[in-house]
């Protein structure tokens, strides 16, 4: 698997693409976790670069700008910018995948709709790993999973420090409360034992809600984004099988 550093949509970023890649090979956009404030591509390499090799894939990974320097929708700009680049590129979006985790699962959400307020063509699919959809901390499984999962939130209090002056309620920010008819099918990820489990819950009834296809996958005994972190667990061999069936399936011409 060779990286390189590349700008795309005047976006700087890292291209993820196997030794022998071929030129139809799908395409995926990933956005990192790490809740707007933190994270790279070097910090995600590691498990993209298996997510690309599973899925037969060549990968983007925008660094996007992070808060609290840049607020919100700073992130949900460059991911638009990341994505239209790929397509004036000579990207199919029949052929490209967008995904994430965390933030970058609740990034991509707001990414889907954002393309579809903009006119531009949705991706074959999305694919996310414990997605963070609510930017207040209003879900019970915070508090409930606090002791089986290793998110520092603490004393439950909104993302200010991404989030700045904006409502916390804005779909683009907290994509729980977005609208979801016409978008991707999405192939959702969570751990039963994980803090912002009702995030990915919540998000897949709000999308059934609105008439968009969405498959939810729970791993009971997981916890935030564990396919990240235990690449050798059962259950991320599932979830890496599940990923690149959905994916191959999506994008198959």
């Amino acid at each position: 698997m060779r990286h390189e550093e590349a700008v795309v949509g005047g976006v700087p970023g890292e291209w993820l693409r196997r030794d022998h890649a071929r030129e139809d090979d799908p395409t995926i956009l990933y956005l990192h976790g790490g809740a707007y404030l933190a994270g790279s591509p070097a910090t995600h390499r590691r498990f993209v670069a298996r997510l690309s090799w599973v899925a037969r894939a060549t990968s983007f990974v925008p660094d996007y700008r992070l808060a609290p320097q840049h607020k919100f929708p700073a992130a949900v700009d460059d991911a638009e910018r990341s994505y239209v680049g790929l397509l004036e590129s000579g990207v199919d979006p029949g052929r490209l995948i967008v995904a994430g985790d965390s933030a970058g699962g609740g990034l991509a959400c707001a990414l889907l709709q954002r393309l579809r307020r903009n006119g531009h063509p949705q991706p074959a699919g999305a694919v996310l790993f414990s997605p963070y959809t609510d930017l207040e901390h209003t879900a019970p499984s915070i508090r409930k999973n606090a002791a089986t999962d290793y998110l520092p939130f603490g004393p439950v209090m909104a993302n200010a420090f991404y989030l700045g002056e904006a409502d916390p309620k804005h779909p683009e920010a907290s994509p729980m409360y977005g609208d979801y008819a016409g978008l991707a099918p999405m192939l959702v990820f969570a751990g039963g034992r994980e803090m912002i489990l009702d995030d990915a819950v919540r998000l897949a009834e709000k999308v059934r809600a609105d008439g968009a296809e969405v498959t939810l996958r729970i791993e009971e005994d997981m916890f935030h984004v564990w396919p990240a972190l235990l690449p050798d667990h059962v259950a991320t061999l599932r979830t890496m099988a599940a990923v690149a069936e959905f994916v191959q399936s999506r994008t198959r011409s």
